[in-house]
């Protein structure tokens, strides 16, 4: 193979390399925010206070037939 084309075809792979790891980088940072809305959502919903007509599963009652 000529040496010309080894050097385009690493430049090629040079600018995929570095177009996918910043996309790494934008999704690690995505993957980031969304931990930590789920934590502020999972701390409100602690918060929360259970109505009292709403039984859990444990707390209702079988029916009938079983």
């Amino acid at each position: 193979m000529d040496i010309n084309i080894l050097e385009i075809k690493l430049a090629y792979q040079e600018e995929s390399i570095e177009n996918l790891s910043k996309i790494v980088a934008l999704q690690q940072q995505d993957i980031l925010d969304l931990k930590h809305k789920l934590n502020l959502l999972s701390e409100y919903i602690k918060t929360l206070t259970p109505k009292s007509d709403i039984k859990t599963p444990l707390e209702e009652d079988r029916p009938p037939h079983y």
